[in-house]
């Protein structure tokens, strides 16, 4: 589980009525509780950022982050925990929780096969990927490897001569949650 800065909303992973890992919030204040993520890819592990306490008494939005398995990396014909996480953030608002009322997650890593653990610090997500005897280690920006002021059609335009299908995988994503219209 993760506990927004502010400490009013608690965020957790869960099984919906399909049995299928979600993320949910709740709020401590309220007992309000509503899924954060759908759709047909589980979802888990959520963690906040640190960052300064917001004003006293005023909830403050957040960025959520979480594992998201979207891509059947084992290749058994099934998307599921079996399969490596990618990143993903959220950004939460606790004064307006219902789900309705959130962003769409972004993604901001390919999927990896391996055991997976992140961190958020200020400015980084800190993340491992066990694969077999290694470990390996990253810092990623907490926006993601895409920059904010890249264009839908600019990011395009960089697929189109990348050969790594995970990377233009995770353009067309980013591009889908980040610029739905």
């Amino acid at each position: 589980p993760a506990i927004s800065p502010d400490g009013s909303v608690l965020c957790f992973a869960n099984l919906d009525h399909n049995y299928q890992p979600r993320i949910y919030a709740k709020a401590l204040e309220t007992n309000q509780e509503v899924a954060l993520t759908s759709g047909s890819y589980a979802a888990g592990m959520p963690f906040t950022s640190i960052s300064p306490p917001p004003s006293k008494g005023i909830p403050a939005p957040f960025t959520l982050f979480f594992a998201r398995f979207v891509d059947d990396e084992n290749r058994d014909g099934n998307i599921d925990l079996k399969d490596g996480p990618s990143l993903w953030s959220l950004q939460v608002d606790p004064a307006n929780l219902q789900a309705a009322n959130q962003k769409q997650p972004s993604p901001l890593t390919t999927s990896e096969p391996g055991q997976f653990f992140a961190a958020a610090t200020q400015g980084y997500l800190l993340y491992s990927i066990r694969r077999s005897l290694d470990l390996d280690l990253y810092a990623l920006p907490i926006h993601g490897i895409i920059p904010d002021q890249v264009s839908p059609g600019q990011l395009m335009e960089s697929i189109q001569a990348n050969p790594n299908p995970k990377e233009r995988r995770l353009v067309l994503r980013y591009i889908i949650s980040n610029h739905p219209t």
